[in-house]
């Protein structure tokens, strides 16, 4: 963790991002805590205090210290004569203490090396938007807006050379630029490369669909799906991974429709029923059931405001042709007869 951020909160200087970020370093494990709570207590425990030095007391010491060492007389000390050593000593000091001089000096010094070349063991952060539309700020400045239900997972510090995310789920990127440092995104079997842009990644239904509000990306399957095609999206532009795992051609979409969930607004255009019903349980933590399987496929185009879940299941109930009962935040639908 950033010290200076620490030393901001402590200085009550910090952002609610800024906070926010602390916060969720904090929380994901115990070993974070103790550590934070030892530079709080270090940073408000007050200064000692030390006594008030007697300048005249010294120096009258200092004067009787010296009266003292004119009256007495000088010691003569006698070095005594070390006995010759032995031949065999000179050799055994000559050659067995050097090596061993040079061998504990080459020890510590792989030791040292080891120290300080090791690479650290970087912890994951899992950040998740359980019941609400949340918003996290990297160690790198990126924000990132989670949709409800949706998981982000980074390290705790990136690397020299790269920044790589991985999400579940839905999520608004506002990358910070570093053309040394190319941010990448990790979801279901696909991966988006940007340097520094904004652009939303959808994961639900094991779809993957990307749509750029601004900058350029690339998106590609990952390595393990064997796959090595790619393409290029600008501003405006939506891809997805199909069926095989191969990016779809670049199509023109208003962003908007696609980035408008952060305001609890979506369009769905030709949409699975199960789709709309399932975005619903996120955002409003309800639980819909419907009388049979086969609804699920049913295509639908709908705009969701951020409304009451009533007005919403009401039409719902109209274009589905079906009745409902709301009752303990379950909603069931029934066939009309």
């Amino acid at each position: 963790m950033d010290l200076d951020l620490i030393i901001k909160y402590l200085e009550g200087e910090i952002t609610e991002d800024e906070k926010r970020s602390l916060d969720n370093w904090i929380q994901f494990d115990e070993e974070n805590k103790k550590e934070f709570e030892l530079i709080k207590k270090a940073w408000q425990s007050p200064a000692p205090k030390l006594p008030k030095p007697d300048v005249e007391l010294a120096l009258q010491n200092v004067k009787e210290k010296i009266e003292l060492n004119k009256n007495q007389q000088p010691k003569i000390y006698k070095i005594p004569q070390a006995e010759p050593a032995s031949p065999f000593a000179n050799v055994f000091k000559s050659n067995f203490f050097k090596a061993a001089a040079v061998f504990i000096i080459a020890i510590g010094a792989i030791y040292l090396y080891n120290i300080f070349n090791q690479k650290p063991e970087i912890k994951q952060i899992t950040f998740a938007a359980e019941t609400e539309i949340n918003k996290t700020i990297l160690m790198d400045g990126t924000e990132v807006i989670l949709d409800v239900g949706s998981i982000l997972k980074y390290p705790e510090r990136f690397d020299e050379n790269s920044r790589t995310v991985s999400l579940i789920g839905e999520a608004l990127f506002k990358v910070t630029h570093d053309p040394a440092k190319p941010f990448a995104v990790k979801a279901n079997d696909g991966i988006v490369q940007v340097l520094g842009t904004q652009f939303n990644v959808r994961t639900w239904n094991e779809k993957l669909t990307v749509v750029v509000a601004e900058g350029k990306v690339s998106l590609s399957p990952q390595e393990k799906t064997g796959n090595n095609e790619k393409v290029i999206l600008t501003q405006g532009q939506m891809s997805s991974l199909n069926a095989e795992g191969k990016p779809t051609p670049p199509q023109n979409v208003n962003v908007e429709e696609y980035v408008n969930w952060q305001n609890r607004e979506k369009y769905f255009k030709g949409a699975q029923f199960i789709e709309i019903v399932e975005q619903l349980e996120r955002w409003y933590g309800v639980e819909i059931t419907y009388p049979e399987k086969n609804y699920e496929n049913d295509l639908l185009t709908i705009s969701l405001k951020n409304e009451p879940i009533e007005v919403i299941i009401d039409l719902l109930s109209v274009m589905m042709r079906f009745d409902y009962n709301i009752e303990n935040d379950v909603v069931t639908f029934s066939a009309r007869n």
